[in-house]
């Protein structure tokens, strides 16, 4: 597991950059982000360097509702798909879920975001 700040924002940028090449997509394709902690440092700098200052929309899951551990990322994704299913813009667009927990475990999902029926 990851501990240190530093280690963390590598690793996790590592694994958003290994995530767009393997969908063959760029950072520009990304229209919504649902990060796991938007309050949390190592997070937010590794979404930050990768998507630099022309940040898509935001979901903060955490503060709608509070700490849910592993059941956290499952929350994040369906609030991805309620705000594509509102939003027409989002159609074919990517969705980004980040999860970083307090042990240091750490993971990134990219989602194909379909227009709503």
């Amino acid at each position: 597991m990851h501990q240190d700040t530093g280690e963390i924002r590598s690793v996790l940028l590592s694994c958003l950059r290994r995530a767009l090449d393997t969908a063959g997509a760029r950072p520009g394709d990304i229209g919504l982000v649902a990060p796991g902690d938007p309050a949390g440092e190592a997070e937010q700098a590794a979404l930050a360097d990768l998507l630099g200052t022309g940040s898509p929309a935001r979901i903060d899951c955490a503060g709608l509702i509070g700490d849910a551990a592993a059941a956290a990322a499952a929350f994040q994704v369906l609030a991805v798909l309620v705000t594509a299913e509102h939003d027409p813009a989002l159609a074919n667009r990517l969705a980004l879920v980040t999860a970083v927990d307090s042990s240091g475990a750490l993971g990134c999902a990219l989602l194909r975001l379909r227009p709503a029926r």
